[in-house]
């Protein structure tokens, strides 16, 4: 049925949607001969996983002709948003970034907010963290003394005493001279701050030459405030176009974008998404699909480069009407700009392991709870190892993991003092009888490096002590898990996130094990 339907599709632009059995729709596309881009996804040996995975899946699909790739594009983007598809590309930022936004009012405020709305305020941004954003704010208040109080009050309040604010409320500046310190702050806030600083040059010796040198040694010290802040800013290139680098990382059937925003030759911001969903992995798509979403609220400029190669002609055409003026997409191959592209594919890879790393640690210790049936919320966890040589320099350690990121002053090393010769579960049990005999806070599960003889070794140990602790055990070997009072073992996904999480602890404990061992083994070996 299917492919009946596709093969009557028409040669013309349009946007097309697959649906699944309840009509539910599952993806979202466009193109520019819907015939030769639905046949395309009837060649499943040349699809990538998730798009077999959306033919196993689709049962119908619907089409609707444009006049245009324009027209299709922004259609695809209305049903995107409209049916919120699970295969499509989506970027995910796990949180709203900061704008500043000069306020639609006669005496306007600039405020940092999180939300762009179409209330006649003019935004920039975004920038990376709401912590600097707010300093920055701060400074800039202190600067050019623009009000901060929501509504005008009738008598003058204590920023005027203070000399925080220029003091609209009391007439102490005109509606025009108040509107001259907004521009200014709109100018730095651009990134434009050569001009900003010219302008306060020529204001400086207009005050002077009026002879009002109270004025000019305000106006001087601004200057001065611009050039610090403006100097710890990297140059990038001598030019002054608006640009944006948007590049691409893949790693592990995980895929992220770095956006670099260049302005004025400086780099004023860099900010990472994950993409969610999406048919097709190959970069292009991706790219494409991101740059439509994320231009829908960002600042468009005039040029963005991207790290990798598709067909941009709808696009440019719909961000150029947006902007109102020309905006250019295009992949380079050589010179400073693909220098710079590397550069931000680069840390979109760091990003997105660091990012994917995060979020296993995160799902893992859910998904611990629920394997070991563990009521509420993991919180810490301590790993044990033991290191020795046939019995001589033995020695333990315990590693404490909290929120699934390591805690290094919780680190603990032991001297094995009781056991004699090489017995490995022995030597587990006195390092936990041990740690137990201490006052330090109580782990909520423990982990042991070993299979069922450490595990139960573990268990002896707890018991003795009066613990009720949940004990498991992951074996070297072939990663089998064994858990405290319960036969056999289990065989989870390598990958899998709890998997990931039990991994990492198991050989940190080993690592801060045996870097003990080779410690004392130096001393001894002349």
């Amino acid at each position: 049925m299917i492919s009946e339907l596709i093969e009557s599709a028409p040669g013309q632009p349009g946007a097309y949607v697959f649906k699944e059995g309840e009509g539910k729709p599952i993806y979202v596309g466009k193109a520019g001969n819907l015939r030769k881009r639905l046949k395309s996804y009837l060649k499943t040996e040349r699809l990538d996983p998730k798009s077999r995975l959306l033919m196993e899946n689709a049962v119908s699909v619907d089409y609707t002709v444009t006049d245009s790739e324009s027209e299709a594009l922004l259609l695809e983007y209305n049903l995107i948003k409209e049916y919120n598809p699970k295969y499509n590309v989506r970027f995910r930022d796990d949180k709203r970034y900061p704008y500043f936004k000069i306020t639609n009012e006669k005496y306007p405020r600039i405020i940092v907010t999180r939300t762009r709305e179409a209330d006649g305020g003019r935004y920039f941004g975004p920038y990376p963290d709401g912590f600097h954003a707010r300093k920055m704010l701060k400074t800039l208040s202190r600067f050019f003394g623009f009000r901060t109080c929501k509504e005008i009050p009738d008598k003058p309040c204590l920023n005027l005493q203070i000399k925080k604010c220029v003091s609209p409320c009391v007439g102490a500046v005109s509606e025009k001279e108040y509107q001259e310190l907004v521009e200014e702050a709109a100018l730095y806030l651009k990134g434009d701050t050569k001009r900003l600083e010219k302008l306060l040059v020529k204001r400086m010796r207009e005050r002077s030459e009026l002879l009002d040198f109270e004025g000019a040694a305000g106006v001087r010290d601004t200057l001065a405030q611009v050039k610090a802040l403006s100097g710890d800013v990297k140059l990038f290139s001598k030019d002054s176009v608006e640009r944006d680098y948007v590049g691409y990382a893949l790693e592990g059937g995980k895929a992220g974008v770095s956006v670099f925003v260049e302005r004025k030759g400086r780099m004023v911001g860099h900010f990472f998404f994950r993409l969610s969903g999406g048919l097709q992995v190959f970069e292009g798509e991706s790219v494409s699909a991101f740059i439509r979403d994320y231009y829908q609220s960002a600042d468009i400029p005039k040029e963005v480069v991207v790290s990798a190669e598709f067909e941009v002609r709808a696009l440019e055409a719909e961000m150029s009407r947006r902007a109102g003026r020309k905006v250019s997409i295009r992949a380079v191959k050589r010179g400073r700009l693909r220098r710079m592209i590397k550069l931000v594919e680069r840390n979109a890879r760091v990003q997105l392991v660091q990012k994917t790393f995060e979020l296993g640690r995160r799902d893992g210790l859910g998904d611990l709870a629920k394997l070991i049936g563990f009521r509420g919320k993991i919180g810490r966890v301590e790993g044990f190892d033991v290191s020795n040589i046939s019995g001589t320099d033995a020695v333990g350690s315990m590693v404490v993991f909290e929120g699934g990121k390591p805690n290094r002053s919780e680190y603990r090393r032991f001297k094995i003092k009781t056991v004699a010769g090489a017995n490995d579960v022995a030597m587990m049990r006195e390092v936990i009888s041990r740690r137990l005999g201490n006052d330090w806070p109580m782990p909520d599960v423990i982990l042991v490096d070993g299979g069922r003889g450490q595990v139960n070794a573990a268990l002896k140990a707890l018991s003795e002590a009066g613990k009720d602790i949940p004990a498991i055990g992951l074996a070297k070997e072939e990663e089998d898990l064994y858990l405290g009072g319960r036969e056999g073992f289990l065989s989870l996904p390598k990958e899998s996130a709890v998997m990931t999480l039990l991994r990492a602890i198991r050989d940190e404990a080993h690592r801060f094990a045996l870097t003990y061992h080779r410690k004392l083994r130096g001393k001894t070996i002349p």
